[in-house]
């Protein structure tokens, strides 16, 4: 739901549920051109290697980081 409203004002909303590499390394690139980031994390998102991973490249990058915690974003995004 909150992807399907960001989309059409030219913000990329990637998800990281079963991500592969390749779009693993599509988010990093993003990141990396983008001046912030709006991070919707559920309970379980900082146990996740991946996000921890972005989360961590954008703090380095120097990025605006918008946290936004949801209790089920699968549900809600």
């Amino acid at each position: 739901k909150v992807c399907g409203q960001l989309i059409p004002s030219g913000i990329i909303c990637t998800q990281l549920k079963d991500q592969s590499p390749q779009e693993n390394s599509n988010v990093l690139k993003q990141i990396d051109e983008s001046s912030a980031i709006l991070f919707v994390l559920g309970p379980e998102s900082l146990k996740n290697e991946k996000v921890l991973s972005q989360l961590f490249f954008a703090y380095e990058d120097n990025k605006a980081i918008i946290p936004v915690v949801v209790e089920n974003p699968w549900s809600e995004l």
